[in-house]
């Protein structure tokens, strides 16, 4: 996400590129535990995951979150739902879902 950074003329282009691949398995894994989001005591820290140094990481994770939570609607994003094949996380994504629309339901 570094290169999007920079904010020149060929980040629109690897913007295009990034979107156009499968999701990222570490990300998406990320954005489903909320691992790199838990406070000490082991509670989401909903300001930590919502700042992010890249812009374009938040929309990737937030792009995530929508396919996740569009999935409990049976409407699959082709990228999510390869990933998700792959590597057995439908469960996970479906708790992650109903995570994210509680803390969305709480801060409305």
């Amino acid at each position: 996400m570094k290169l999007l950074d920079r904010n020149d003329e060929a980040s629109p282009l690897i913007w295009e590129l990034i979107r156009m691949l499968a999701t990222n398995q570490v990300l998406y894994k990320e954005v489903l535990t909320l691992e790199n989001s838990k406070d000490s005591t082991g509670n989401v820290d909903w300001n930590k995951f919502f700042k992010q140094e890249s812009v374009y990481k938040q929309i990737y994770n937030l792009e995530i979150i929508e396919a996740v939570m569009e999935e409990g609607d049976q409407i699959l994003d082709k990228r999510v739902e390869f990933v998700s094949f792959q590597d057995g996380t439908t469960k996970e994504s479906r708790k992650a879902a109903q995570i994210v629309a509680d803390a969305a339901e709480k801060a409305s």
